[in-house]
């Protein structure tokens, strides 16, 4: 009697890993897109910590921090009307986003001015517009504060040194950016009755 053992054979071997791999890419793209989705939610949530960091800080200082120019996480006063990093060790925050990329931030000159706020006039024009449009959506801003996103550079106007910022819901923009302005930073600054020291 003949034993006859029947193994798979080449062909019946592929067409099983080619289900196999099917299955997996259903799978794992879905799973891809989830994880983006968390990284997103995260910066939302990093950039909102920051967003109230940032108001402590003017509820405590009476001003806001000026950009970090140099790297070390402190402030740098010398120039407050430039575009630099997160003052993150004053502000007790992450350094760098979910992408491992510093948070950039830009605050108005006038309301990171030593040693208080003393005026409601904006003087360095930060303003916000849409993505390749020309339409304005807000001024009278007190700081910017943007994640460069999953690619890891800004965006659209936000690539350059100017006072224009962008916002889209474009695949091909994925900055994320928090802004406060100047009549809410008041209203803050009010509310822990702060803002009457800062006229004295």
């Amino acid at each position: 009697m003949l034993n006859k053992n029947h193994g798979f054979s080449l062909i019946e071997m592929a067409m099983v890993l080619l289900i196999i791999g099917i299955l997996l890419s259903g799978v794992l793209i879905p799973l891809g897109m989830q994880q983006e989705i968390e990284d997103i939610k995260e910066t939302e949530q990093d950039l909102s910590q920051i967003k109230e960091a940032l108001i402590g800080y003017a509820i405590q200082h009476q001003r806001l921090p000026c950009p970090d120019t140099d790297g070390d996480g402190l402030e740098n006063d010398t120039n407050c009307d430039t575009l630099g990093a997160l003052p993150w060790v004053e502000l007790g925050v992450d350094k760098n986003d979910i992408w491992r990329e510093n948070f950039i931030y830009q605050v108005d000159k006038a309301f990171s001015r030593k040693p208080h706020i003393t005026t409601l006039t904006t003087e360095s024009n930060l303003e916000l517009k849409y993505f390749d449009s020309n339409i304005n959506i807000k001024n009278n801003i007190a700081f910017i504060v943007i994640s460069k996103g999953k690619n890891r550079q800004a965006d659209g106007d936000n690539n350059n040194s100017d006072t224009t910022y962008e916002i889209a819901d474009k695949s091909n923009f994925d900055d994320q950016l928090i802004w406060l302005s100047t009549p809410l930073l008041v209203q803050q600054l009010v509310a822990s009755e702060q803002w009457h020291k800062s006229l004295e």
